[in-house]
C-alpha cells in the first residue's frame, strides 16, 4: 500500500473559481496530501511548460468544471491530458460545479458524464463545496491503495 503522504494532487481550475480551488487545496494538504499550485511558477517562466510538468509529477488530478470554466484553453488542455493518460485512469475526478440545469454542460465532453465524476451544487458555500470534493477524492484515493 503507497502512503497517502507521497501522492500529489493537481487541481485544474479557472480563475473565476480560484476560491474553491485554494480552499480544496487546503483541505487536501490538512489531509496529508501534496498540491501542485500555479504560485509556484516564477515570474518570466514558460507557463505551459511548467504546468504540463506539474502534471507529469502528479499522482492524481481533480478537474473542477463549471460552466464558465470550459472556456479557459488551460482546463481543456488538462482535461484532456487526464482523460488520454491511461496513468491517469480511475485516478481523476471530474467535479460539475453547477445548479443542474439541463444542458449546463453541453460544452464538456460527453465522456466526462460516463465516467465517475462527482456533481455539486454551485448554490453551496466554497467551504462546503471544497469538503464535498475533498471527501469524494479522499475515497478515490483510498479505493486506489487498497488496490495496489
Amino acid at each position: 500500500m503507497s502512503d497517502k503522504q507521497n501522492n500529489k494532487v493537481f487541481i485544474s481550475f479557472a480563475r473565476n473559481d480560484d476560491q474553491l480551488a485554494d480552499e480544496l487545496a487546503r483541505l487536501l494538504v490538512e489531509n496529508g496530501l501534496k498540491v501542485w499550485s500555479d504560485e509556484s511558477i516564477e515570474v518570466g517562466s514558460d507557463w505551459q511548460k511548467e504546468i504540463y510538468k506539474a502534471l507529469s509529477e502528479s499522482d492524481y488530478i481533480i478537474c473542477l468544471l463549471t460552466e464558465r470554466s470550459y472556456s479557459s484553453n488551460f482546463v481543456r488542455k488538462e482535461l484532456d491530458y487526464a482523460l488520454f493518460n491511461n496513468r491517469f485512469k480511475n485516478k481523476f475526478l471530474p467535479v460539475l460545479i453547477g445548479s443542474g440545469r439541463e444542458n449546463e454542460f453541453n460544452r464538456v465532453p460527453w465522456l466526462i458524464k460516463k465516467i465517475n465524476h462527482l456533481f455539486v451544487s454551485d448554490k453551496k458555500p466554497p467551504k462546503v463545496i471544497a469538503s464535498e470534493i475533498t471527501n469524494s477524492f479522499l475515497r478515490l484515493v483510498e479505493s486506489q491503495e487498497a488496490e495496489q
